[in-house]
């Protein structure tokens, strides 16, 4: 793309484009392409944020889900009766916004998050047997928790839209 191409006495010419000109190099991890001698350079986007979760009990994260410019993420703890289902909210910088247990679950850990258009985030849990369905509002208050009783399997997948939610087992 850093060529001006033309036809001149039936040869094909690749003219070098001036070095600075706006390119396209095709990878989206780029930015800022550029054409460079004839050929399209981009730099590597800069990362936006990293972060390292060190939170008391946490003992895995198992799902995550983009909350706009913040990412959920959902998981398990690890308490005295086994584990809870862990769930947690970032800001647009990475900084934990709020995150809690999701207690009265004992045994289970979180498995899939998504966050429904309206901005409710809906976890997955499963244990002891049973596969629980719990929605909160964006800012992780608790609005229901139902729990489906003799569900040996995982849950597979979940989604959410405005008119419902949809998980799967196996």
């Amino acid at each position: 793309p850093c060529t001006a191409d033309a036809c001149c006495a039936g040869h094909c010419v690749h003219s070098p484009l001036p070095d600075a000109t706006a390119c396209n190099d095709g990878d989206a991890c780029t930015a800022g392409d550029s054409c460079v001698a004839g050929a399209c350079i981009g730099a590597w986007k800069p990362k936006a944020w990293a972060r390292s979760l060190d939170e008391d009990g946490v003992v895995a994260i198992t799902s995550m889900s983009a909350a706009g410019d913040a990412v959920v993420l959902a998981g398990a703890t690890s308490t005295t009766e086994g584990g809870e289902p862990w769930v947690a909210r970032t800001d647009a910088f990475g900084n934990l916004a709020w995150h809690h247990a999701l207690g009265g679950l004992p045994g289970k850990q979180a498995t899939h998050v998504v966050v429904a258009p309206a901005g409710d985030i809906v976890v997955s849990a499963r244990g002891s047997g049973a596969v629980s369905l719990v929605r909160l509002d964006p800012s992780g208050a608790p609005m229901w928790t139902q729990t489906y009783q003799d569900i040996a399997g995982n849950v597979t997948g979940l989604a959410a839209d405005a008119t419902g939610i949809v998980a799967g087992t196996d």
